[in-house]
């Protein structure tokens, strides 16, 4: 069977099996704005309820660096790479500097980044109103649909789901492992997220484990994924590139072509994460 769990692109492949399918799917972006720690010290998050117009905010530690959001703006296109709008970067910075130390300003952010969230279609208009719950969904053809949902609640959605897989295929029942299931890594030391915290000796053992054993293949993967450099700083992450992909080139046993396009390829996302 096929189960169809990809999130905001779930329609995208429900036409794939019935052109003629009702969209169930509606798309809303929320952003982040990361600044210095200066604006809020202290290792205690703060969140407001209600702004002027009703909407939520908040300010959370994160290593080091203050994450600011968010938003629930409705969009019309599933993007691999959603961008923030200036409109939303302005109601977080307009809103937010009157719970802080001082007042943040666009020059303060050190990146910005956004997500689109996969909400199940409603009667309401505002997105923010549409349920956060999931929904499961079986086609004429069999395919099985999970969308929806949160990321705190994954593991309630694959019970869900693998409960339903085995019901309408007549699979030997098995309960669902997911409640006590680990998650790769959770026993190993974790990466340090920022790389101006690290020699580069500590780089290059760093970038080795994670080709070796994270599947990790290109210098974004490394530089937002395996690391958090790109969320924490935008531009020292475009300044550590070249040498991210001359280091990973090594291991992964790569060419000088290699090595530019891969520093030409991370330029282009990044530059999305950039303020301004």
């Amino acid at each position: 069977m096929v189960i169809n769990a990809t999130g905001i692109f779930s329609d995208t492949v429900m036409n794939m099996d019935d052109p003629k399918h009702k969209s169930i799917i509606a798309l809303s972006q929320g952003i982040h704005l990361v600044v210095e720690k200066e604006f809020l010290p202290g290792d205690t998050a703060i969140m407001i309820p209600r702004t002027d117009d009703g909407r939520v905010l908040f300010a959370v530690p994160w290593h080091d660096k203050i994450v600011l959001g968010t938003t629930d703006t409705p969009v019309k296109i599933s993007s691999l790479e959603p961008v923030p709008l200036k409109e939303e970067i302005k109601f977080i910075l307009k809103h937010i500097g009157r719970y802080l130390s001082k007042d943040p300003e666009l020059s303060d952010v050190k990146s910005m980044f956004a997500g689109l969230r996969p909400l199940i279609k409603g009667k309401s208009k505002k997105t923010a109103a549409l349920s956060r719950d999931h929904l499961i969904t079986i086609a004429d053809s069999g395919l099985i649909t999970i969308a929806g949902g949160k990321w705190t609640t994954y593991r309630r959605m694959a019970e869900d789901v693998v409960d339903i897989a085995i019901e309408k295929n007549n699979l030997i029942a098995k309960p669902c492992i997911t409640k006590e299931l680990k998650i790769y890594g959770y026993n190993l030391e974790i990466f340090i997220p920022d790389i101006l915290r690290l020699s580069k000796d500590q780089l290059r053992v760093t970038i080795k484990k994670a080709v070796k054993e994270e599947m990790c293949m290109t210098v974004e993967d490394f530089l937002s994924r395996r690391i958090r450099q790109l969320l924490l700083d935008a531009q020292a992450a475009i300044n550590a590139a070249p040498l991210v992909a001359d280091l990973m080139a090594i291991e992964i046993n790569k060419d000088e072509n290699w090595i530019v396009q891969q520093v030409r390829d991370f330029n282009s996302v990044a530059k999305n994460y950039l303020p301004g």
